[in-house]
């Protein structure tokens, strides 16, 4: 089991790029990208309570989820279907 975060397709769905994301919230664009991407091995608490207070998310449960890995490395797992996007 993994922690997953949906800030890619959040992203997507309300039309914002990393970049505009990293200006509202004041974190390094590489860190957001680290972050949207998946690619970070911890979470840093602060930066994610930013990200959700800015893109008005009060249910965590819309920013992040917990996944079998098997289940994300399905190609028709919905968090897949904008990967490369």
């Amino acid at each position: 089991m993994r922690i997953y975060i949906k800030l890619k397709e959040i992203l997507h769905e309300r039309k914002l790029s990393q970049k505009e994301l990293s200006k509202m919230t004041g974190i390094r664009p590489a860190a957001i990208s680290e972050i949207a991407n998946n690619q970070r091995s911890t979470i840093n608490k602060d930066q994610i309570e930013k990200i959700a207070e800015v893109l008005n998310i009060s249910n965590l449960s819309d920013l992040i989820v917990f996944e079998l890995e098997s289940e994300l490395a399905s190609m028709s797992h919905p968090y897949n279907q904008l990967k490369d996007k």
